[in-house]
């Protein structure tokens, strides 16, 4: 092969590996925010929420508490008042904070009230062996992208500068 068809050759190469890192980049960026939800346990301090009527709940962020949900205001702190029910209607987990009737003496029903707490997100993992398997995926995933890009890089980066 002649210098010059070499060098065009080898911009091709060249040009097909920055087509494959881009889309290999992307698939692997999408799973950043998922495996962060199966592993990592979120907070939530001082979040404004309206309290539902007594006897009455409301859904909070997340699938299940790993805190107590503390509830506050200005006036106090009404804790103790509310009851945190894990699964809804259906049957499915999530938080729901359940307006007493000792709320509703206190006057912190249908109120706006601040709620702290640690919560697991939907998708969260609960087997630890799973949680630190998911991390070796996304190593697999990038030590794949690097064995796919050094080699046939260094080759077709050689090829054009050598034949310059």
């Amino acid at each position: 092969m002649n210098k010059l068809n070499k060098k065009g050759a080898s911009l091709g190469m060249l040009l097909m590996i920055f087509i494959g890192v881009i889309v290999t980049l992307a698939l692997f960026a999408g799973t950043f925010e998922p495996i962060g939800n199966m592993r990592n346990i979120r907070t939530i301090t001082n979040e404004e929420v309206t309290t539902a009527a007594t006897n009455a709940t409301i859904t909070l962020t997340g699938r299940s508490n790993t805190t107590p949900i503390t509830v506050a205001n200005t006036t106090g702190t009404f804790t103790n008042n509310f009851t945190v029910v894990t699964t809804n209607t259906v049957g499915a987990l999530a938080i729901l904070l359940k307006t007493t009737d000792a709320a509703a003496t206190a006057g912190a029903d249908e109120s706006v009230m601040n709620v702290s707490y640690s919560y697991k997100p939907q998708g969260y993992n609960d087997s630890s062996g799973a949680r630190g398997v998911i991390v070796l995926v996304t190593i697999m995933s990038a030590l794949a992208i690097a064995v796919f890009v050094i080699p046939g890089f260094k080759d077709a980066l050689g090829n054009v500068i050598g034949s310059w």
